[in-house]
């Protein structure tokens, strides 16, 4: 979930976020919410691990999600944050250590399109 608050008094502006039907693998002293959002003023890009990249505008609206990034296993969890680079939101996928791929993905922040992706071998 993303919670957006007003700086002025910390009045709850709006939430949204997914759910995931599948537990997520995490260490005992490690919670799920280790990833921070990104904004560059118009928008908030996050990442819910397993569960996708969604964007949201600044009203808390979904403007595009990436629920094809397959499902992340590591005993500590996943707290991979996506970086914003001009028009690129970038994400490590992953990680995964016995299943699935590992892969730097950047797409259009605008719209989530798939710019390029490099696969890590592990």
């Amino acid at each position: 979930m993303v919670i957006c608050f007003a700086r002025k008094d910390g009045k709850k502006l709006w939430e949204s976020g997914t759910t995931y039907g599948q537990p997520e693998e995490s260490h005992e002293t490690k919670p799920q919410c280790s990833s921070s959002p990104v904004t560059d003023g118009q928008r908030v890009v996050v990442s819910f691990a397993s569960a996708g990249m969604y964007c949201f505008d600044f009203d808390g609206k979904e403007l595009w999600k990436r629920t094809d990034l397959g499902k992340w296993e590591h005993p500590f969890g996943s707290g991979s944050s996506p970086v914003l680079y001009g028009d690129l939101a970038i994400l490590w996928c992953g990680p995964n250590e016995t299943k699935g791929r590992n892969f730097l993905l950047a797409v259009n922040k605008t719209n989530g399109e798939t710019v390029w992706e490099h696969n890590e071998k592990v």
